[in-house]
Parts: C-alpha cells; sequence; structure tokens
C-alpha cells in the first residue's frame, strides 16, 4: 500500500490559545486544547505541557490525525489538573513539546485566566477586522510569502526579510477604525476573543497579522485569546 506523502519534512506544531473560567467556588474549566502536528507520523508519541514555566501532571498524546489529546482521548484539561495549576487572572505561558523519529518540536502560546462573571466579545477577523473574508485570508498568505522569499535573500541583505514582510503588512486590508472601535469595547470591561475560520497552520501569521492592524497609529487591537479551526489550510478552504 503507498502511504500519502508528507511534503514538510521538519516536525512542527501549531496551537490555538485556551480560556480558562475560574468560578467563585474555585472550580476552573477551560477550552479544549488544540495543538495539531504536521505530520501523521507522530501518532501514539507523548508530549508534555507547561504552564507558566512548569510542568503539568499528565501527559499528552498525539492521535491519528496529529492532535494532541490528555490521556482517554479527551482535549479539555482534566479537572484535578486545571485545579492544580498555578496561573494567574489574564495572559499566562504555555508550551506543549514532543519528540518523534528523532526529531523534535515544541510549540508555545497564550492561556487566559478569566472569572466566571466576564463578558466577552467574539470577534470575528475575516469580513469583520478585513474588508473582506478572501482579501482578509490572502494578506496573511501574502505576508507567509514575503517572510518566505526575505529569509531566501537574507545573504544579500541581512534586512531582506523584515523588509519584505513589513512591506506586504503596509497593504491595508482592514476597515478604517477597527483598532479604536475594538479599544473602545475593551475599555468597558469586556473581554475580547478572537474566533476564525482560518486553519490553524495559519495560527502564528494571524497573530502578526492582528498585532500588525493599527500600526503606526494611536490604537493598536487589545489582546485576547485567538481560536482558529484545527485543521490544516487545504481542509479549512
Amino acid at each position: 500500500n503507498i502511504q500519502p506523502m508528507e511534503l514538510v519534512t521538519s516536525l512542527t506544531l501549531h496551537a490555538t490559545d485556551m480560556v480558562m473560567v475560574c468560578g467563585e467556588k474555585g472550580e476552573r474549566l477551560t477550552t479544549p486544547l488544540t495543538v495539531f502536528c504536521n505530520k501523521t507520523s507522530v501518532a501514539g508519541a507523548r508530549g508534555s505541557l507547561l504552564v507558566n514555566g512548569k510542568a503539568v501532571g499528565c501527559s499528552l498524546v498525539f492521535n491519528s490525525k496529529g492532535a494532541a489529546e490528555f490521556e482517554g482521548g479527551d482535549a479539555f484539561v482534566p479537572h484535578g489538573v486545571a485545579a492544580s495549576l498555578s496561573v494567574f487572572e489574564g495572559r499566562n505561558a504555555a508550551e506543549v513539546s514532543v519528540s518523534s523519529g528523532g526529531e523534535a518540536s515544541s510549540i508555545q502560546f497564550d492561556l487566559w485566566v478569566w472569572l466566571a462573571g466576564d463578558q466577552a466579545v467574539i470577534v470575528d477577523i475575516d469580513g469583520t477586522i478585513t474588508k473582506s473574508d478572501v482579501r482578509g485570508l490572502v494578506a496573511t498568505q501574502i505576508q507567509d510569502t514575503a517572510s518566505f522569499l526575505g529569509n531566501a535573500l537574507s545573504g544579500a541583505n541581512p534586512r531582506a526579510s523584515e523588509l519584505m514582510t513589513s512591506a506586504a503588512m503596509a497593504a491595508d486590508y482592514t476597515h478604517d477604525g477597527v483598532a479604536q472601535v475594538m479599544c473602545d469595547i475593551r475599555s468597558k470591561g469586556y473581554r475580547i476573543v478572537y474566533l476564525t475560520a482560518r486553519p490553524i497552520t495559519l495560527v502564528d501569521k494571524t497573530r502578526q497579522f492582528l498585532f500588525s492592524v493599527g500600526r503606526g497609529s494611536s490604537h493598536r487591537l487589545p489582546e485576547g485569546p485567538l481560536i482558529t479551526q484545527d485543521c490544516a489550510t487545504m481542509k479549512a478552504l
């Protein structure tokens, strides 16, 4: 039997952010852990999870689709483990790492801790922050390509990657004043969640894109968790 060829040779992880809600009685509930590996050959490999630099008291297992799960096949942090985490309100640092086939990879993401009474505004990206679904996604792909070409030309000009990526980001695909509107919403006490149908393989580029919105002006998009689809680019399209 001929097995599908894996075009990407290096082991790479992608991860969306997580949210943990803490109740008044100490209960803690989380959104799913969503970590995806570009190689399905990682299936069966055990990974580790760190939160604020400390190892979480249970291991992860990668399934046949390249997704990380807690033992037992659950994507949610077990209640006992969640209760033991040393976290603080707001943004916390998380990291997943795995070794497979002589390769190792790790990915960092954010764990946002909120209180049970917090109110949130869920914000779509393409067609809401950007001017259209297609142009917003294409803009991110252009930035990715510019970064790749810049790295390829770095021998001729050490700043090639920086210059080409900045030029790609300069093209304005966002609605005028969107950063100010989002800042006004955040100033009223609402938490912000960025939710998108973009694939998890574009999560890092999407973070960079969000960070670039409003660059050079007095308003930038407020920080908040970014949640994408848990699939690769072609399936998302």
